[in-house]
C-alpha cells in the first residue's frame, strides 16, 4: 500500500509532462493532418498539446512531433495505432525514437553526505545528484535515460522502443526508494 500511496505522490506532483516521436526519414504533413484532422502544425485536444516539427530541408514533411500535457500517452497511443491503420505503415520502420521528459515536484529529501568540494554537473550542488547512462551527457544516443533531483527531480528518457509512462513513473519510484535508504 505504501508503493501505492508514494506513486500517487508522484502523479500528483508532475508539473511538465513532454512526449516527443522523432521520426527515421521524415513524413509527410498531410499524415499529421490527417490523423489530428486539422491543417495547422499545432492542435490542442483535451488539454495535450500537440505540435509537427517541421523538417528544415522540406517544409512539406516533419522530423518530430511532441505531446505536452496531461494525456501524452493515450495520444502518442492514438498516433501510433493511426500510423497503423490508416497509413498501412510499421512503426519501427517510422520511428527512429521515443522521448519522455518529465519534470517532477520534490518531496524527497536527500541526504548525499558529498563535500561540497566534488564539482557535479551543471548548476546543482550538494543538495543534489544527476544519474545517467548517458557517458558524455551530450544527448546524442538513442536509447538513454537521465535523472536529476534536486529542488525538481527531471527524467529524460529516449529509447527506440515505445516508453510506457507508468513504467517510467514506476522505475521512478524504486530509484528513489534507494536513494532515500
Amino acid at each position: 500500500m505504501q508503493g501505492d500511496d508514494e506513486r500517487r505522490i508522484i502523479e500528483k506532483n508532475i508539473k511538465e509532462i513532454v512526449y516527443s516521436v522523432s521520426f527515421i526519414r521524415p513524413i509527410p504533413k498531410d499524415m499529421f493532418f490527417q490523423i489530428f484532422l486539422t491543417n495547422s502544425m499545432e492542435v490542442n485536444i483535451k488539454g495535450t498539446k500537440i505540435t509537427a516539427i517541421s523538417d528544415e530541408r522540406n517544409i512539406d514533411f516533419i522530423k518530430e512531433i511532441t505531446f505536452m500535457g496531461s494525456n501524452v500517452q493515450q495520444w502518442v497511443e492514438y498516433f501510433l495505432l493511426s500510423l497503423k491503420e490508416k497509413f498501412s505503415l510499421k512503426v519501427e520502420d517510422v520511428i527512429w525514437s521515443y522521448e519522455v521528459y518529465l519534470e517532477i515536484e520534490n518531496n524527497v529529501k536527500l541526504n548525499l553526505n558529498i563535500p561540497s568540494v566534488l564539482p557535479l554537473i551543471g548548476n546543482v550542488t550538494n543538495y543534489g545528484i544527476v544519474i545517467t547512462n548517458d557517458p558524455d551527457f551530450k544527448m546524442m544516443l538513442r536509447n538513454f535515460t537521465t535523472v536529476q533531483i534536486d529542488k525538481r527531480i527531471r527524467v529524460i528518457k529516449r529509447s527506440e522502443s515505445f516508453i510506457d509512462i507508468n513504467n517510467l513513473l514506476s522505475d521512478l519510484e524504486k530509484l528513489l526508494e534507494k536513494i532515500k535508504t
